[in-house]
């Protein structure tokens, strides 16, 4: 059995912070870009040689390493607005999901919800306070609360009124709908979209099981080519299964970062970096 040399050693799990790509990979933090709950996080290069071979023995005299690529893959577990929008390699902003409730019956076909505030246990702020949560635009999900599947979706059409009570004037309504019923704010999230993906930058944090000390890796600039996966099982939970695929900057965008950060340094002649202990 060999000897332990240095108790460098790898169990756990990381964290995985994602952010739009023009933002600096080096300052992402757990707070505002961690994608949550991970597992199975990996890390892999891949690389070709070209051989130049010679004589009848063909014998290996000279390689040059081609192909080199990086595939870094996890597991996602938490299904936020922005998680799902990252799965699906779309970098555009979402809103805050907020909970409120039907305040007084609305007939099918009615235009106008009266919308009361009624947040989350433990989360004051998914109330609906102001006057600027429910915008013109925005997009509503109307619950039963008796019959969970039982979901109309609509969105507003002008700015809301009132002061609580708010009074939301939305398309017209599909169904009948009680007071009582529960009234989400959310995302609207085009999947299968035809648009272009957009580009990402990436840390993730790893710890040694010795000392706490951190494994870093910065990857700059990436794309999102697989993740967006909706599994309702009965038997485990579902996960998004994400596929992150560095590109290499170009030598004008190194040259733009290294303004603002220093650390890019290099980065038009690499696919990411790694931050490790001797």
């Amino acid at each position: 059995m060999a000897d332990v040399k240095n108790p460098k050693f790898v169990i756990g799990n990381a964290t995985v912070m994602i952010a739009p790509y023009s933002e600096d990979a080096f300052a992402l933090n757990p707070t505002d870009h961690s994608v949550g709950m991970v597992k199975a996080v990996t890390m892999e290069q891949q690389s070709d040689q070209i051989m130049l071979k010679n004589g009848i023995q063909q014998l290996t005299v000279d390689t040059q390493k081609s192909n080199v690529n990086m595939t870094t893959t996890f597991e996602g577990y938490e299904f936020d607005a922005r998680n799902l929008t990252y799965a699906l390699g779309i970098a555009g902003s979402t809103v805050k999901r907020l909970r409120g409730t039907v305040d007084a019956d609305a007939a099918a076909d009615a235009t106008t919800l009266s919308i009361a505030s009624a947040p989350i246990a433990g989360d004051a702020t998914t109330g609906i306070d102001d006057l600027g949560d429910i915008p013109s635009g925005a997009t509503l999900i109307i619950q039963n609360p008796d019959q969970k599947d039982e979901v109309y979706v609509v969105a507003t059409t002008a700015a809301t009124t009132g002061t609580g009570p708010f009074d939301a004037t939305v398309e017209a309504l599909p169904a009948a709908v009680k007071a009582g019923w529960t009234v989400w704010i959310v995302n609207e999230i085009a999947t299968g979209s035809f648009e272009q993906d957009d580009y990402f930058c990436a840390k993730i944090v790893g710890t040694l099981s010795a000392n706490d000390e951190p494994i870093v890796v910065v990857i700059p600039k990436l794309k999102i080519t697989r993740g967006f996966n909706l599994a309702f099982s009965e038997t485990d939970y579902s996960n998004l299964p994400f596929e992150l695929s560095p590109i290499v900057m170009t030598r004008s965008e190194e040259t733009a970062k290294v303004l603002d950060n220093p650390r890019y340094a290099g980065l038009s002649r690499a696919l990411a970096k790694a931050y490790a202990g001797g």
